[in-house]
């Protein structure tokens, strides 16, 4: 699913983008090697003249072991409003002109990912 950002600008109420992503690889990161299973929608509307972005999204992150790098499935559950900003130093969701819903989902999960897990033995 691709999200354009001139499908954004002026919209009158809301714009609902659903989505099921079954997996997103994540390169160069120590702390989580993929995002599987992640299920959600994202809201996009104005609040005066600022772009906010109402998201709820739920999967997995498959991060390495601290100890055996083995993987080791760790649940999310993210729900958020924010802004959406069309510049690298300000605060918010970035959106450029053509965006992929992985993008977006990345940007809400790599700052929770977790820096330690360990696998729970049974």
């Amino acid at each position: 699913m691709i999200v354009y950002l001139k499908d954004l600008q002026n919209i009158k109420d809301e714009k609902t983008y659903e989505f099921f992503i079954e997996e997103i690889v994540i390169e160069n990161n120590p702390f989580i090697r993929k995002i599987v299973n992640c299920d959600g929608y994202f809201i996009f509307y104005y609040e005066g003249d600022q772009l906010k972005i109402e998201y709820r999204m739920k999967g997995q992150m498959i991060c390495p072991d601290a100890y055996t790098l083995e993987d080791v499935e760790v649940d999310f559950d993210e729900e958020e409003v924010e802004d959406v900003t069309t510049d690298n130093d300000c605060d918010g969701i970035l959106l450029s002109t053509k965006n992929e819903a992985s993008d977006i989902i990345k940007q809400v999960i790599l700052p929770i990912v977790p820096i330690k897990v360990v696998k729970n033995s049974k």
